[in-house]
């Protein structure tokens, strides 16, 4: 089990993806464990492959992930989404994993973050401020540009 994922870290990191993804299905058959579908979803995104991440949410086992790892394999589907043209379908997918509650929490600036760039990249301008604004303001570990792609949506000036 460990193994296999030491080995798929390796391979995603030479860009060996399919071997990852052989690695990542072997771990997750051979330990019964579902929290790295997300990975899995992007080795076959980076392998020219969105449709089949996007098939990875009907796997019986999403509902009962943790909210943490259902919202990153939602962030890497809407991803595969946006690449195969499906924007506004990616911007549905975030919106609904979004807790009605926003805690603050690295997983949920996360996928503010996301939000954002696909309203950005939508034209919705004032909504995606406002993610990139929430985003900014959950980024507990400071990993998030969000303040910056707020300066840049408004035009180089501070938001008001």
């Amino acid at each position: 089990d460990i193994s296999c994922l030491v080995g798929s870290e390796m391979c995603i990191r030479d860009r060996h993806y399919d071997v990852a993804l052989k690695e990542l299905q072997a771990a997750r058959r051979i330990s019964g464990r579902h929290d790295f579908l997300a990975v899995i979803a992007d080795c076959h995104r980076a392998a020219g492959h969105p449709e089949k991440a996007i098939a990875l949410l009907d796997e019986p086992a999403v509902p009962s992930l943790p909210p943490d790892v259902r919202a990153e394999l939602a962030v890497v589907v809407a991803g595969a989404m946006r690449d195969t043209g499906r924007v506004d379908d990616a911007v549905a997918l975030l919106q609904r994993v979004m807790p009605a509650r926003t805690p603050r929490e690295q997983w949920v600036a996360r996928v503010q973050y996301a939000l954002g760039d696909l309203l950005a990249e939508a034209g919705r301008v004032h909504d995606a401020v406002a993610a990139f604004a929430a985003a900014e303001a959950g980024d507990i570990d400071g990993d998030l540009d969000a303040g910056d792609r707020v300066v840049e949506l408004l035009g180089g000036h501070d938001a008001p």
